[in-house]
């Protein structure tokens, strides 16, 4: 009986084949190979470990329907490393609520604090703030001053 894979393990497939390839890209980085010294040799056995498994471990479990789908993956998917902090989506940032409003806390005592601006309208700090909808900082404002003046 031969394996059937669904799309999350052809994935995984195709991430152990971007490793081998890591690997391969990392042999020809002269300053890596002197950073990892002896141990340079663990990352070899480590790609020709991952190229025994898929050849012999899992390529004979594959028909031919799936050793093409992971094929024809291979050509439309690239193996991308991203931060946690990098933007999720088109205008999406991860941060916890707590660090959101610490960052806010700093820029307006580092901006806000003994400001006379009249036309606090115009200010980018006063701007940035309001797209991020932080709330004031004084709740008893006249409509004259800014909502951040400290």
């Amino acid at each position: 009986m031969r394996a059937y894979l669904n799309n999350e393990d052809r994935k995984r497939v195709l991430m152990l084949m971007a490793f081998r390839r890591v690997f391969e890209e990392v042999e020809q980085r002269e300053k890596l190979k002197e950073l990892f010294g002896e141990h340079f040799s663990d990352l070899k056995r480590g790609k020709s470990f991952i190229e025994r498994a898929l050849k012999h471990g899992l390529a004979p479990k594959l028909d031919e329907k799936q050793s093409k789908m992971i094929a024809n993956m291979a050509k439309t998917h690239v193996l991308l490393l991203e931060g946690k902090a990098a933007p999720q989506g088109k205008e999406e940032v991860y941060m916890e609520a707590d660090n959101f409003f610490d960052m806010a806390e700093l820029a307006i005592g580092n901006n806000c604090t003994g400001c006379q601006l009249s036309d606090y309208q115009n200010c980018r700090v006063y701007q940035v703030l309001q797209r991020c909808e932080v709330p004031p900082a004084d709740t008893k404002i006249t409509n004259d001053d800014c909502p951040y003046k400290q």
